[in-house]
């Protein structure tokens, strides 16, 4: 990351990796990203500082060509000095639709099932926070939906909610455009929240104290003049990280941009991709964990 926040026009570096195989990112943490087979169904660990590769994981008991993993995240039980995935998978039998929410822990055997998620989440990569994965979810009432926030949390392997700044809830409940729906990122290993205010600014929203509500504070307003491309101004598609300075790097539908708030200049990162980009956020560690 500090390279890419100190030179955001130096090209980006490649870090070749040989695959037999297709693979997808589920996550990072840690200096670690968890690989996910396409073809074979089971999952890895990468550290590419250190070149690091962990023993395949037991192949996922659901896995067959009709499978198809949605809402994903990975992270760290430190209570446990255990690393997690979760994956929710869809299949698709004969002529109806299944869900089932699968858990593998590294160094394990086999994997685990857990309760299916409650509502449906809208962000498919879960946000790794203090033990926690998370995603925006809606909840459906028979009166209302609600937006709130999923969590995950990875030593007890429960679910929980945790409530928006106050300020979308007031603001969603008078009829205030929120489009498109929050976005989570992560900023000094705390769990922030974007979203749009009325067409006309993005409010970014960080959580001093995880799971207590009131410890939302306002980070930034972004005017949302500032992201015109090609005449046209366009939404965030993800959240990706905030410095303590106030630099924010977003995801645009084909780009990555770099956003000083103090003198509201953009910046362009040089990253190729032949392929349609999906962004993790990679910090270098040494880390090599025993599984």
């Amino acid at each position: 990351m500090k390279p890419l926040f100190e030179n955001p026009s130096e090209p980006a570096n490649t870090v070749e990796f040989r695959m037999e195989h297709r693979f997808r990112i589920l996550g990072s943490c840690n200096g670690l990203l968890c690989l996910f087979d396409l073809d074979q169904g089971y999952v890895k660990l990468w550290n590419p500082c250190i070149r690091f590769e962990s023993k395949k994981s037991p192949i996922i008991d659901c896995y067959d060509k009709h499978m198809f993993i949605t809402y994903h995240g990975f992270g760290y039980d430190h209570v446990n000095d255990k690393y997690k995935v979760l994956v929710r998978v869809r299949r698709t039998c004969s002529r109806f639709i299944e869900y089932v929410t699968k858990i593998y822990t590294f160094g394990e055997n086999s994997w685990t099932t857990n309760h299916d998620f409650r509502g449906a989440p809208i962000s498919w990569i879960g946000k790794f926070v203090s033990g926690t994965l998370n995603w925006v979810m809606v909840k459906k009432d028979v009166n209302s939906n609600q937006t709130v926030i999923l969590s995950f949390d990875l030593e007890n392997e429960t679910y929980n909610e945790v409530l928006l700044p106050r300020s979308f809830i007031l603001g969603h409940d008078a009829g205030m455009v929120f489009h498109p729906t929050p976005l989570l990122g992560v900023s000094s290993n705390c769990l922030c929240v974007c979203f749009d205010s009325n067409n006309i600014h993005w409010d970014i929203w960080l959580m001093k104290n995880y799971g207590v509500a009131e410890s939302w504070t306002r980070l930034m307003m972004i005017p949302q003049r500032q992201f015109p491309i090609g005449g046209m101004l366009y939404s965030f598609d993800e959240l990706l990280f905030i410095l303590e300075n106030g630099t924010v790097l977003v995801a645009l539908p084909s780009k990555s941009v770099l956003y000083n708030l103090d003198n509201g200049r953009l910046h362009y990162p040089s990253i190729f991709s032949e392929l349609r980009q999906v962004q993790h956020i990679y910090h270098a560690s040494l880390v090599s964990p025993r599984c």
